[in-house]
Order: structure tokens, then sequence, then C-alpha cells
């Protein structure tokens, strides 16, 4: 399963280890080079007869992948099992007018406005005029500055600045509202100096969005041109006040309100908290090189550069929400043209409803809706004890491992002693006030719908900054990590686990009426994994409270490290078919395989303590859990872009690890499971 954003990333790359497997033949290959990519597609075929003592993955979900109809719209997997019954939940909600909420009524609009296309065909790209022409009105500054305070103009609330709030390790007392540089069609400042492969791609896609919009409005290829220079160069110049970002870890200067507005000089920073009722925010931290220089750059000089940048912004965003040709034009958009084996991605019209929803803070209200009709106290209690035994196991781990020493396992034990685990509900109840959408029998649109939905999400950073901070709090509004999202997550800034409600609609992934040994080998794993990553390559750099301070001192590190680079290096160079690349010498490719190991560690001790547990239901369930079907393009997506192995490299390299699983199928050398001991990579 995934952390949540706000990664701290350390790459590490070495030529000797990035050996390449593809060279030798299908009769030359032994371990793990010798196991079938069994989530991909074109080898269905292949896997009929394969032993579990040579390939667990193939062998225990072979009969799903050679049965299996690969639908492009899914569900092609367990984890897509969850997100269509998810979905299918979510649309019975909608559906059933006895059923009567404020929040089940700002969803239902919002769906109207989303899901009738005959409605959006009507008005074509007409709704997004309106809004250019409101940015054609601005003839000074002070109409800028007026324009990005005035919602109804401006619906996705666009700026200069972006303005988030987070946990700060120089403030333990409240979230601070977070000033940093505002979206780039580049992706990053960085890009406007040395552009890099992923950059020209996204630089390409703004230049196709604002050319087709435009050509569709009845604008030459000129002015289209012409626009894209201009919002080019403001960009520039922008980027050029402080082309570094800042990452997450990096946020430990704590400063005033008049300490930010004194850098802001004559943007209206002030006006801006004031419009969102943000001025009774505590705590601050801004990007101040970027936020000192944006006075110099916020000029009547630049102003058809500013309007180019707001046009740009407004079209960029609304790509989604306009007619049905506009929607499909978008979604070729979103194909990497660095994927050699890249396509457009089919998806069901109502997974294309909750996932765009689910981006913007209207998303609280689906959430609300969903938890009120399906969040089930039984199901709550049992995965809290489940956690519970985790968490107890862990413990004995820790207290086990010989290399670390006593003051190093105390810290460790005192991170899972603070360790919070917060299961399928967060802390708040989505509350949207007096908020109303224009329906479509009113003339609404979503662009319309969107002036009040950003809004409120700007305005809900009041909220979060002025109450006092409690990193057990989990926010409904939240888009980073929604309940009924298809994961769970851990936060170590925060050292909380989240268990989101969304990863039980699955059937292979929870089920009242599975076995103690089908949970464990299940949802007992995901758990077992976000528990893990407090304590991988990135985790141990947190101590018990989400500090950035290493929990791991010493020459005790210098051996974890070690640890942790064999784990990298057994995937290092790895290639599941000719073209999909490899996977590099990452350790965040190895801090998901070292929670994957520990989870199982963890699960296995616990079964040590019960009589006829069943060893062989356990690892089933495991490997049922993650069988998966994927293209070739897609798996070239997961090698360059997921933290997390494949999924038949999740299934077979985690289970090789454990002598139990050795005995319950007997693997023995020369079988192409078998790992030898001195080989194993498994920390915990």
């Amino acid at each position: 399963m995934n952390t949540i954003p706000k990664k701290l990333v350390s790459l590490f790359v070495t030529g000797a280890l990035c050996l390449s497997f593809a060279s030798c033949s299908a009769s030359e290959k032994t371990g793990k080079d010798a196991w079938i990519a069994s989530d991909l597609l074109d080898n269905q075929a292949l896997v009929g007869n394969t032993r579990l003592q040579d390939d667990y993955a193939s062998a225990v979900n072979a009969d799903w992948i050679m049965n299996h109809t690969y639908d492009p719209k899914g569900p092609n997997g367990s984890s897509d099992d969850s997100k269509l019954n998810v979905d299918i939940q979510k649309r019975a909600l909608l559906d059933d007018t006895s059923k009567t909420s404020k929040n089940l009524e700002l969803a239902r609009a919002y769906d109207g406005l989303f899901s009738d296309w005959d409605y959006r065909d009507s008005l074509g790209v007409e709704p997004l005029r309106k809004y250019l022409n409101f940015i054609d009105d601005i003839k000074t500054l002070d109409d800028a500055k007026s324009y990005m305070l005035d919602n109804s103009k401006n619906p996705f609330a666009v700026s200069l600045v972006s303005l988030s709030a987070s946990k700060n390790d120089g403030a333990d007392d409240h979230e601070c509202l977070n000033i940093k540089q505002p979206e780039y069609s580049l992706g990053s400042p960085t890009e406007y100096y040395s552009i890099s492969d992923k950059g020209l791609q996204e630089r390409d896609r703004t230049k196709s969005t604002v050319n087709y919009l435009m050509e569709r409005l009845g604008y030459t290829d000129k002015q289209a041109n012409t626009l894209l220079k201009e919002c080019f160069a403001f960009e520039t110049k922008l980027a050029d006040i402080n082309p570094q970002e800042i990452k997450y870890e990096d946020y430990e200067l704590v400063i005033t309100k008049d300490e930010v507005l004194g850098r802001a000089g004559n943007y209206p920073l002030n006006d801006m908290f004031d419009h969102y009722g943000l001025g009774g925010a505590l705590r601050y931290h801004a990007d101040l090189d970027y936020l000192s220089g944006l006075d110099s750059v916020f000029t009547e000089k630049n102003l058809e550069g500013i309007k180019a940048y707001f046009k740009v912004r407004l079209m960029v965003n609304s790509l989604c929400l306009l007619d049905e040709e506009t929607f499909t034009f978008y979604r070729e958009m979103q194909v990497d043209r660095m994927n050699p084996f890249g396509e457009i991605s089919e998806g069901r019209q109502d997974r294309y409803l909750f996932h765009v929803l689910g981006e913007c803070s209207l998303n609280g209200a689906m959430e609300q809706a969903y938890l009120d009709e399906y969040f089930d106290e039984e199901v709550y209690q049992d995965l809290s004890n489940i956690s519970e035994m985790l968490l107890d196991e862990y413990r004995e781990i820790i207290n086990s491992k010989d290399w670390l020493s006593d003051e190093n396992k105390a810290r460790l034990n005192e991170k899972l002693d603070n360790m919070v685990v917060l299961i399928m509900k967060p802390s708040n109840t989505a509350d949207y006030g007096d908020m109303t959408l224009l329906t479509k029998t009113e003339g609404g649109t979503l662009l319309d719908a969107y002036s009040k939905i950003n809004e409120f999400g700007i305005s809900h950073l009041a909220d979060v900054t002025e109450r006092e901070f409690d990193r057990a709090y989990w926010d409904i509004y939240s888009t980073d990590n929604p309940t009924t999202s298809i994961g769970s997550a851990y936060a170590p800034w925060l050292n909380i686990l989240f268990i989101n409600i969304g990863i039980l609609a699955g059937s292979n992934i929870y089920s009242k009426d599975m076995t103690l040994e089908q949970k464990l080998g299940s949802i007992g794993m995901i758990i077992g994994h976000e528990m893990t990553h407090a304590f991988d390559s990135r985790g141990v750099n947190y101590d018990s409270e989400g500090n950035y301070k290493p929990i791991i001192e010493g020459d005790d590190m210098s051996t974890f490290n070690l640890m942790s680079d064999k784990v990298t290096a057994y995937y290092a160079g790895y290639t599941p078919f000719e073209g999909s690349g490899s996977y590099q010498f990452d350790n965040t490719l190895s801090g998901e395989a070292i929670a994957d190991m520990g989870s199982i560690r963890c699960a296995l001790n616990i079964a040590k303590q019960i009589d006829g547990f069943d060893y062989d239901q356990f690892f089933r369930s495991f490997a049922t859990m993650w069988r998966n079907m994927d293209t070739k393009g897609d798996i070239v997506w997961r090698i360059r872009e997921d933290d997390h192995p494949l999924a038949y490299l999740r299934i077979n390299v985690t289970v090789q690890q454990f002598d139990e699983f050795y005995e319950t199928y007997g693997v023995k050398p020369g079988d192409n499971m078998y790992l030898a001991p001195e080989d194993r990579i498994a920390i915990w």
C-alpha cells in the first residue's frame, strides 16, 4: 500500500549492481529469473503447469490468471475489485432518493453536472469562455489583485502562491500555514533551467491543451502561440526567483504573520488571508526567497504575462470538466509519451466521477455519506484487535534483534508505543454549511461549481491552522488520504497508520467470514506493511512524535543501511520483459519491500502461538490478495513510477524469506523459490 504524499527520496545508483537478466534463455534461468511475470496480460497462457515450489505467485493464482477476461475498464485484480465495489456503493447512495442529507444533496448536484454528457455536450466549451473573458477584463495590477480574490471569476483560485497546512517540526502546538510557489506548466521551477524528459512532456501537454481549447473557442493558432509564449516567459521569471523546491523535511523555520507579510511587498497576501479567513493562523512557513522576490515580478510591466499565466492555468484545470470531446482529449493527454507501451486508459463512468470528485474539496461530502451508510462497528473492532496483535508482536521482533543496542531498541519501542492507528473513520464530520451548487436545471456548470468548492477548500485551512495541533487528527476533507480510497497509509512525519474503509470492500482483502489465517494473510498484511514503514529505510529517520530525527544511531545505523542496500540490490536490474525497463538501485523500492517482509514476519510470529495454524491458507491468502493483471504499458509505468515491487515479485520475494514457507511446501535447493539462508534479505 502507499504512504501518503510528501516523500523524501534518497537515490543510490551503482552500475555494478544493475545487471541485465534479459539475456538468459528460458532453459538457463533459475531462481527469480525463471519466474513468470504473471501480472502481465501477455503471459496468461504460461502459468498452467507451474509448481508452487518454483513460482508461488503463478501457481496459486493460475486458475484466476488463465480464466480472467481482461477488461481495460477493470476490475483486473483484488484492489480493482475494491475500487469497483466502492464505486457501486457510492452510486447506490446517489441514486437512492430515500436517503437525504446536506452532503448527499451536494454530491448529487455535482454528479448531475458531471455525469450528464448530453447536458455537458450541449454546453460544449462555452463555460470556459465566460471565465477567459473575466481575465481579459483585467487592465491594471489592481484588477489582477481583485481577480485573484474573486472566486466567482477565478474558479480554481489561481494566484502566484499556493497555500496548504501541515505539521512542522518547529511548532508543536499548531499546524503551519505554508506559503509556497504556485503550479508551473513544466511541473517545477527547476525545469525552466535544465528541462528533463518529464518537463518536456508537461510542456507539450500544456501546449496541446491550450491550442486545442483555443481553437474550439474560435481563436487563431497565432493567438494561442502568443499566449503560450507569454505564459512560459512569465513562469520563467517566477522560477528565476528561487529555482529550488523546498522539501517537506526542510520545513523547520516557523515565522510570524508579520514576517510573512513583510516579505510579500505589494503582492496582496494579506488580502488573501482576509478573504479566506486565514489571518488567525498562529504559525507560518514560507518559501521566503520566493516570497521576497515576488514583489519584483508582480508588476504592471508583467501584467500581460500574469494574465497569460491565469488563462493557461484556467484551461489546464478545466480540461476534464467540459464536454465529452474535451474529456476524451483530456484522457489522451494523460498518456505517458515516455512509455513505449503507453495507451489511453479506459475507465467506467463512475470511476471518472469519483476520481475527479475525490481530488477536490467537495470530496468530504461523498466520504461522509459513505461512512454514514457503511461504517461497521464490528469490523472496526476486528481491525483494532488485529492491529494490537501486530503491534505486540512487533515489540518482540525488535527486542530479538541482536544487532541493535539496548538504547536503539528503546527508541524503536517508544515509536511503537506512540504509534497511532486510525481505522476507517476520520476525526471530523463533513459540514459544508450553507454551500449550494447550481444544478443543471438551474443552468449551473462544473466551472461554476468549482468557484464554490475551491473557496471552501482554502477557507477550510483556517480551521486546520487555528485549532491546537493533534497529530492523530484525520481530516475528512483530505484529498491526500480520503478514507474511501483503496489503500492504507503510514505518515512518518506524524507516526500515524491509516486503515481506509475503501480497502475493505474487496472480498480478497477483508470479509467478516474469513478465518484468522486468511485475515492475517490479507488485511493483516496491509496493516503490518504500513506498521513496518515506521522502521524501513525512510521511517527510521523519524522519531516517535514524527520529528525528522533518526531513531537508530551509531554503528547500528550503518548495519541497517547495509541490510537495506541488500534488499535494493536484490531487485536492481530486474527486467520482467524486454523493453520494460528495469529496477534501479533505489531505496524507495527497498522501503516497500522491507515493509512487505516485516509484515509477514509479524504474522508468522503470531502464528507460532496458535495451535493448528493453517500456514497454507495464510500464504495463499497473501498471494490471492496481490493478484493482478496489467498491460505492458502498466508494468512499464509501475517500474518507473511506483515505489512498490510488481505484484508477483511482492508475493514471491516476500514469502521466500521465511522458513515457514519452505516447511509448508517442501521447498528445497534446486527449486526456483529456494533462496539460501545467507542470501535472504528480510531485516525484521
